[in-house]
């Protein structure tokens, strides 16, 4: 992928396979910084702001595993999470689905 490291690519992979395997949740920082050989969470936090800024994923800030691999980064402003952040903050009760 075009302007991306070969860490970011490596993480957003492993982001990819765990949402597969773990039916879409997402890995925590910790199983991210194992996976990555890093010796802290702070290098997987600056790993994960990249892609977020390149528009590859979205992340709801202060909430754990919250992460979404978005397949279109111009439909980012549609994301199930971005959706259902604009809607709690607008005082809407918004609940999980399963």
């Amino acid at each position: 992928m075009q302007g991306m490291t070969k860490k970011q690519a490596q993480l957003l992979a492993f982001i990819k396979s765990s949402l597969a395997e773990k039916h879409g949740v997402a890995p925590s920082f910790e199983e991210m910084k194992d996976a990555m050989g890093l010796k802290s969470k702070s290098g997987v936090y600056r790993l994960v702001e990249a892609l977020v800024e390149r528009g590859l994923i979205f992340r709801l800030p202060n909430r754990a595993r919250a992460l979404e691999i978005l397949s279109d980064p111009k439909l980012s402003a549609f994301s199930t999470f971005a959706l259902a952040h604009e809607l709690e903050r607008r005082g809407f009760k918004v609940e999980a689905q399963r």
